[in-house]
């Protein structure tokens, strides 16, 4: 029979474990930015912010592209069971061009080898707004245009993904899945299959993802042949797009999350693995039989 001596020690030892599988729920990723810690006004050249950035690329610079702070967050549809929460300052970005203009940082340390999952919020209000990110292979200073070769983005409702295995320029309708003025979660998976191969992308649009990857059910956007991304076997650098092609403001883009830890999903979605999930099932059964002990 178990002792309440060692039962306890069961008990500390099953809690700890669910608490630090579970605590990287809220924040762990590589690469963290929520915009919330900006003065509003303009990012050109704002240094120190943001998790997972290169102290040689410190600030979001691209020669005269413009984005601004606004003084409010963007948050995920509750139907996706999105579970990663900001906190500081309500905040979000916004660029201002009817051009394609980006800023840009670099990654830190190009660390980011190997399947990495991603995720952002963006809102579009026109059907002519159009907002995303790129992951190009440049130097972080390259130029304020858009790199076509690696474009993720939201184009009025359409899902755009450059390149020659990419969505085509019209992209994909995902009008049943989000509406002009409303908040959507983009999802994805990149894969990159080494220097000797193409990279590989998989793109969802306000996907439920309470239940993990595995119930994620078919991509709105899946490349698994050639993207057209040429020989990838990392994540360079990033840059945030947004504009409007008739007009002065683009959409806005917030909570931008990369990881390719093996809790990658999680660090994304802020939902628990079925792992973590037990364990924390566990630590509850240990908890009401040591109540019982105790009665």
């Amino acid at each position: 029979m178990m002792t309440k001596k060692l039962f306890k020690n069961c008990f500390l030892i099953v809690s700890f474990i669910s608490l630090s599988i579970c605590g990287r729920a809220y924040g762990l990723a590589d690469v963290i930015e929520t915009f919330n810690d900006y003065q509003t006004g303009d990012l050109r050249d704002t240094s120190g912010k943001g998790t997972g950035f290169s102290s040689e690329a410190d600030t979001w610079e691209a020669n005269t592209s413009h984005y601004k702070a606004r003084e409010d967050d963007l948050s995920a549809p509750a139907e996706t069971g999105y579970a990663l929460e900001q906190s500081g300052t309500a905040q979000s970005v916004q660029g201002q061009s009817t051009n394609q203009r980006r800023q840009s940082r670099r990654l830190d340390h190009e660390e980011l080898v190997g399947t990495s999952w991603f995720s952002f919020l963006v809102k579009n209000t026109k059907s002519t707004q159009i907002a995303g990110i790129d992951f190009y292979d440049g130097s972080y200073y390259d130029s304020y245009h858009v790199d076509k070769a690696r474009e993720i983005s939201l184009r009025g409702t359409s899902l755009y993904v450059e390149g020659s295995g990419g969505t085509g320029e019209s992209g994909i309708d995902v009008s049943s899945k989000t509406s002009l003025n409303e908040n959507a979660l983009i999802l994805g998976k990149f894969m990159p299959n080494g220097l000797s191969e193409s990279a590989n992308l998989q793109v969802w649009v306000n996907p439920d993802v309470s239940n993990d990857a595995a119930g994620l059910g078919t991509p709105d956007f899946e490349q698994l042949s050639d993207l057209g991304w040429g020989n990838m076997d990392r994540l360079k650098n990033l840059g945030l797009l947004a504009y409007d092609t008739e007009g002065s403001w683009g959409g806005q883009i917030d909570s931008l999350y990369i990881s390719n830890e093996t809790s990658a999903f999680q660090d994304v979605t802020g939902v628990p693995e079925p792992a973590a999930l037990t364990l924390l099932a566990l630590g509850g059964l240990a908890l009401r039989r040591r109540q019982k002990l105790r009665s």
